[in-house]
């Protein structure tokens, strides 16, 4: 997925896309919009529940009495929404209505950023979550996903399960691709294949975000935030909300592919995103034409050097291009990387500690041996990448 940076906290935000929110995030201070009416007994109920979720830390994915036991045992992210909201933002529940099905609710809040004064308002995300009491009456949530698709069509092409709406024109041979790749995306990094896979096909970014709970969230102006994808490594969930892409969102599928093996929060975006376009390429682009792409970027762009990129400090706004040339700079590493050293060397990379981009520069430089500037590095490089992939 992409991000931008426009302001801090757009860019802050938008980087739960790729790599997993901080489990120990301050929660969120919690008001109630006009609708809630906590006169109302079970209202009121469901809004002690919502508060005190909100305050756990790590929400989302540490055990909590306050949501659906049997959706915790299933998945470890329990709750699809957690890295996209809990980012320091404040909340607003903003209603608390009944679905009309034996007693159950929907809750709405509002994640958004407020002005000291109060005087701007941008909003983050309108959240979707379940309300519902368990066998001893306590009120418990649960996720938008199994309600939203309960009547969506199954299919299942050997070890992945699609799910999609009704009247999906269901492509086989893309599916079947994605099954290869999937094997073979394990196979190369030598980690077992995941052994199901759960992928929902949406026809859009926004029907990706809402079946998530998300009935709203930031989005890139213009077509490059019309379509995307994202999953759930630990779960072993994939939404693509691409409908080219389809049943083959192989960029995605990379991230499945190494996800339990090499969690994802344990790295940063340019590891993170670098693997899956190294493997999968990038928004129907292959690795070569990520490359190519990166040479007329650094044409286009002589005075961003390596480490301004890598640090989201291109320039004062940052666009698609600047992004597609971050995750073309991490693929290209991990090609280096394999050139040199194969499989042991990717591992290595993968097993990288420390969330800010820039923690990769020290392991480069010495696996590789660097001793020019990265920046000389990172031009010579992808001319060289550049030539080798030019058909």
């Amino acid at each position: 997925m992409q991000f931008g940076r426009a302001v801090p906290a757009f860019a802050v935000l938008l980087s739960a896309l790729v790599t997993r929110g901080a489990p120990g995030q301050s929660p969120p201070a919690v008001t109630l919009g006009f609708g809630v009416d906590t006169t109302q007994a079970d209202v009121a109920a469901i809004v002690r529940t919502v508060s005190a979720y909100f305050r756990i830390r790590g929400a989302g994915h540490a055990y909590t009495p306050y949501w659906s036991a049997r959706e915790q045992e299933e998945r470890h992210d329990y709750d699809l929404t957690a890295d996209f909201v809990f980012q320091g933002f404040g909340a607003t529940i903003a209603a608390v209505t009944p679905t009309g099905s034996g007693g159950e609710y929907v809750v709405r809040t509002l994640f958004a950023h407020a002005d000291s004064n109060g005087a701007s308002i941008r909003p983050v995300a309108l959240q979707r979550l379940y309300a519902g009491r368990n066998p001893t009456g306590a009120w418990e949530l649960s996720s938008a996903l199994p309600h939203l698709t309960a009547g969506w069509v199954t299919r299942d092409v050997k070890f992945i399960t699609y799910h999609m709406p009704a009247g999906w024109r269901f492509d086989e041979e893309k599916a079947q691709r994605a099954a290869r790749f999937l094997d073979s995306a394990a196979h190369s990094v030598q980690v077992p294949r995941p052994p199901h896979i759960d992928y929902y096909l949406a026809a859009s970014t926004e029907d990706m975000y809402r079946i998530i709970g998300l009935d709203y969230f930031i989005q890139v102006s213009g077509p490059a935030g019309a379509r995307g994808g994202k999953s759930f490594p630990n779960d072993g969930i994939i939404i693509s909300g691409d409908p080219e892409l389809g049943e083959a969102y192989l960029h995605e599928l990379a991230h499945v592919a190494i996800g339990v093996e090499f969690p994802e929060g344990t790295r940063n975006t340019l590891l993170n995103e670098g693997f899956a376009t190294w493997m999968g390429g990038s928004r129907n682009r292959s690795y070569a034409q990520m490359i190519q792409g990166l040479v007329a970027y650094q044409n286009a762009n002589p005075k961003v050097d390596f480490l301004h990129l890598i640090g989201g400090e291109a320039g004062p706004g940052w666009g698609s291009d600047d992004t597609d040339a971050l995750y073309a700079t991490g693929a290209l590493i991990f090609d280096v990387v394999n050139t040199h050293f194969g499989v042991w060397g990717i591992k290595k990379l993968l097993g990288v500690r420390g969330r800010p981009n820039r923690a990769v520069e020290p392991e480069l430089r010495e696996m590789l041996q660097i001793f020019q500037s990265m920046d000389d590095w990172w031009r010579t490089e992808t001319i060289r990448a550049s030539k080798r992939l030019q058909p």
